[in-house]
């Protein structure tokens, strides 16, 4: 997206708080400072996985697994979900600090059993056929899930039936992995009171954006980084829980492309996503689909939420854009939603 009001900052005697907030590190190659936890921050993309097979999951459960996770985004047609690579678990110390692993086994194998009782935890032989994440086993800001059964054949029946909702509880863990990390970084800066203080809400942006607050007397404040050129905004306005539908979402997120920047309007030859999901801890709608500017010849991909804040009497529509044309879009997306996801009403 292109803004009216590029390169506009933030004046006056918040100016030192918003350079340093958009100073806020998102890089994962640092150490952590934690004396229990790991001291090695874990690497990969946000989109890419390993999965460590044990011998009893080889053959077809790994084949119905890999598919899922390779397989084209309902939203972002043309890319895949994750890129995948496939590995014994006995090559474990290979990739132990992956920033996502997935380890696919059943419990008659000794080594991926000793592996997932020892390190996962909270699955046991006898258990149904289950799936189970659980973070920063050998590196910071990891992600590891587990997906278990009794017997080859019941994995392969339990992965036939439920192996894409096992992706996307994947999708969802590493998303929320990262909004924490994101979220523990901007408290720990203490811009989180600053803005709350002065928005009603906060939200921890990674490194590198701008903030514009040059409309937040009209409910409108955004954050920007370019190159390629990625928003994010937030939009707030006196409302009730009756504005949290489709309809509003798609006709205000219009209404602010023509107000803010230069006429973007939602593409509707896409195909929209639309889910009723949990956000800060509060029903709300999910709006996934494409945005696009014919007299300036852009577009990409966008996902909004919609929610009410009852002790604000405020309706929020907080919004992620991509304009990144020739680049793959499914790793910028992931991370911006991790971003949104650090969002908090004051006084949550």
């Amino acid at each position: 997206m292109r803004s009216r009001i590029d390169g506009t900052r933030a004046i006056g005697p918040r100016a030192v708080a918003t350079a340093a907030l958009a100073a806020l590190s998102l890089t994962l190659g640092v150490l952590s400072l934690s004396c229990t936890g790991p001291t090695v921050a874990a690497f990969g993309e946000i989109d890419d996985v390993v999965v460590l097979v044990g011998e009893g999951a080889s053959g077809r459960p790994a084949q119905l697994l890999d598919a899922a996770l390779r397989a084209d985004s309902t939203w972002l047609v043309g890319e895949q979900r994750f890129k995948t690579r496939l590995a014994d678990v006995r090559e474990l110390k290979d990739f132990t600090y992956r920033r996502h692993l997935l380890l696919l086994g059943t419990w008659d194998d000794p080594e991926m059993s000793k592996v997932v009782r020892s390190r996962v935890g909270g699955m046991a032989p006898g258990d149904p056929p289950t799936a189970r994440a659980v973070e920063d086993i050998w590196g910071e800001g990891q992600v590891v899930m587990a997906v278990m059964a009794g017997s080859r054949s019941e994995l392969t029946e339990y992965l036939s039936t439920s192996s894409h909702e096992i992706v996307d509880r994947l999708v969802s863990a590493a998303r929320d992995r990262l909004a924490r990390r994101l979220r523990e970084e901007l408290e720990d800066t203490g811009f989180d009171l600053d803005m709350d203080g002065r928005f009603g809400w906060s939200l921890g942006p990674p490194t590198g954006y701008d903030l514009h607050p040059g409309h937040e007397r009209e409910g409108m404040v955004f954050f920007r980084k370019t190159r390629p050129d990625r928003t994010i905004f937030v939009h707030w306005t006196t409302g009730d829980p009756k504005d949290v539908t489709e309809e509003y979402a798609l006709e205000k997120r219009d209404e602010i492309g023509a107000l803010y920047f230069d006429g973007d309007q939602v593409e509707w030859r896409r195909e929209l996503v639309v889910e009723s999901v949990e956000f800060e801890g509060r029903r709300a709608l999910c709006v996934s689909g494409w945005w696009g500017n014919r007299e300036l010849v852009g577009g990409g991909p966008f996902r909004s939420y919609c929610f009410h804040v009852p002790e604000q009497r405020r309706t929020y529509l907080v919004d992620a854009a991509v304009f990144a044309p020739a680049l793959e879009k499914t790793p910028i997306v992931r991370n911006l939603d991790a971003a949104l996801h650090t969002f908090r009403a004051a006084g949550r």
